[in-house]
């Protein structure tokens, strides 16, 4: 199957069986999936030459920051360039002019997918 967007999805989640249900949800539609359970970018991510198209922080636990998660996998730089997906069942404001939104955790495959679809051009 060819991915709908020609670039990579990066996803830092604190559950890896929730990061294993994302890559499956998002794989199709993405030239490359990373994903990484401890909130840190992977060591093996490159910004090229791929480029990155979609960065979902998704928080199984409300104990975890979005922020703090972004931070510490140094993807602040990102923040308004690329689109920043938050799955987290902590009350959040999307901010659609910085390309920041939100998923409620739990979510279904559906939900992401209509996510997803709000804001990239995936079919």
């Amino acid at each position: 199957m060819t991915a709908d967007v020609e670039g990579k999805a990066l996803i830092l989640c604190d559950n890896l069986k929730l990061g294993i249900v994302l890559e499956v949800y998002l794989r199709p539609h993405f030239k490359a999936t990373i994903w990484s359970d401890d909130l840190r970018t992977p060591a093996y991510f490159s910004p090229e030459p791929t480029p990155l198209k979609l960065i979902v922080v998704a928080l199984s636990s409300s104990v975890n920051d979005a922020v703090v998660a972004l931070s510490r996998a140094q993807l602040t730089r990102h923040l308004g360039v690329v689109p920043l997906l938050i799955i987290s069942d902590r009350p959040f404001r999307p901010d659609p002019d910085q390309k920041i939104y939100h998923l409620n955790f739990p979510f279904t495959a559906d939900q992401l997918t209509h996510s997803v679809r709000q804001f990239l051009p995936v079919q």
